[in-house]
Formats: structure tokens, C-alpha cells, sequence
């Protein structure tokens, strides 16, 4: 066996979120979140060649806060979702530039040049939990649903196709 040297990536800022995408069937990609308190935040789209053992990224700004954790859908290759340091709140994002079935909550972030990739807000669940969300995840079998949980010690389980109140409530 061949020892390749190993290959590390620097972030700008810390970060707690990191996700593969696993609905990329071309390419071995992740997904990283970054936290900082003063500067805009950033989705880092890495993308890792195992045969040339190098990396290629994509830096997407996340300008709506801090990113505690990021989940990436199992259906689509192009959608991820961020819980981030808003009170509650959580929203799912749209990469690239194709339209989506959605809505768009507020008009797109992140940068304009053609070269890169754009990420859109496709949603806001707002007050989705009493206090902090902290994690959440697409349903891998059915494209259209989401968990999350909150430091309410509630899950709650969406259809992203109308977000005004949650499907399923679990509590004890």
C-alpha cells in the first residue's frame, strides 16, 4: 500500500458543525460550519480527490449566525439545513443556482460571482423549539421530512412543505 501524505484543510474561524453529503454520488464531499461572534460565518464546501489526494472548496458566507450544526439532505444534493445562535430558530438553504419548490424567505447571501456557488434561504422555521435549537436532521426515507431537538427537551418532526407547526411532537 501506497503512504500518501496526509492532507489537512485551516478554517478562518472555529468550528463545531461538520457534515458529509452523502447525496453527492460523484465526488467524496463535507460540509463545515464555522462560529465566530464578530465576522459573518461561513459554509465551507470541501471536496476531497482521493486519487490526485487533493482538496477543492467552495466558501459560502452564512450570515445568519453562528453554526452549531449543519446537516446535509440525503435526497438532494443541492439543500442543507443550519441551526445556528438565533433564539429557535433553524432554516434550510438552497446551493447553487437552480429554483426551488419553496419559497425563498429572504433573497440569496453569499457571494455573486458566477464562479461560485450561491447559498439561498429557503426557509426559517421560527420558534421552532421554546429555547435553543441545537440539532437537526433530514429523514433519509422520506425527502420531505426533518427532525429537530431543543434544549425544551423536545423533538419535533417537520414536513418542509408547510412549516407553520410541527407533524409529531415526542416529550416526556
Amino acid at each position: 500500500m501506497e503512504d500518501d501524505a496526509p492532507v489537512i484543510y485551516g478554517l478562518e474561524f472555529q468550528a463545531r458543525a461538520l457534515t458529509p453529503q452523502t447525496a453527492e454520488t460523484d465526488a467524496i464531499r463535507f460540509l463545515v460550519g464555522t462560529q465566530s461572534l464578530k465576522y459573518d460565518n461561513q459554509i465551507h464546501i470541501i471536496d476531497f480527490d482521493d486519487e490526485n489526494n487533493i482538496i477543492n472548496k467552495n466558501v459560502l458566507l452564512h450570515q445568519a449566525g453562528e453554526i452549531w450544526h449543519i446537516s446535509a439532505s440525503p435526497a438532494d444534493k443541492g439543500v442543507l439545513a443550519t441551526c445556528y445562535n438565533k433564539m429557535s430558530c433553524g432554516n434550510r438553504w438552497g446551493m447553487g443556482r437552480r429554483s426551488f419548490p419553496w419559497p425563498i424567505a429572504t433573497s440569496c447571501c453569499g457571494t455573486s460571482s458566477p464562479a461560485r456557488a450561491r447559498l439561498c434561504q429557503i426557509y426559517c422555521i421560527e420558534n421552532a423549539h421554546g429555547q435553543l435549537v441545537r440539532d437537526l436532521d433530514f429523514n433519509p426515507n422520506k425527502q420531505y421530512y426533518l427532525a429537530s431537538c431543543g434544549d425544551d427537551c423536545k423533538v419535533k418532526f417537520w414536513d418542509t412543505r408547510n412549516v407553520t407547526e410541527p407533524v409529531k411532537t415526542l416529550e416526556e
